[in-house]
C-alpha cells in the first residue's frame, strides 16, 4: 500500500538530508532514494509549495512550447553556421582575386 506524505512531512525529511546522507534518511523513513531525491529537487525549485504540488505531469502546451523553442534554437544555429561558411568562402575568394592581380 502506498503511503501519502504531507508537505510538512516531506519538508522535515528533506531537511534531514542537510545533515545526513540521503540514503540513510531514505532507509530510516522507508522510502526509495529516487523519491527522496525528487522531493529535494521539488523543494529546491519551489520551496514548501513545490512539495505540495502533485506529480510531474507537464502541461501539454508548455511541452509543445519547449519543443518549438528547441527547434527554433536548432534552426538558428544552422543558419548561423551557414552564414559563417559563406563568409569564410567569400574571404577565400577575395584573397584569391587579390593574389591574381
Amino acid at each position: 500500500m502506498r503511503r501519502k506524505w504531507t508537505a510538512e512531512q516531506k519538508l522535515a525529511i528533506v531537511q534531514e538530508t542537510q545533515s545526513e546522507r540521503v540514503l540513510v534518511v531514505a532507509r530510516r523513513h522507508g522510502i526509495a532514494a529516487p523519491q527522496l531525491y525528487r522531493w529535494i529537487e521539488e523543494h529546491a525549485a519551489g520551496g514548501e509549495q513545490g512539495l505540495r504540488q502533485r506529480g510531474y505531469r507537464e502541461d501539454p502546451e508548455l511541452r509543445r512550447l519547449r519543443l518549438e523553442n528547441q527547434q527554433l534554437k536548432e534552426l538558428l544555429a544552422d543558419k548561423e553556421l551557414a552564414l559563417r561558411i559563406k563568409d569564410s568562402l567569400l574571404k577565400k575568394t577575395e584573397q584569391r582575386t587579390r593574389s591574381e592581380l
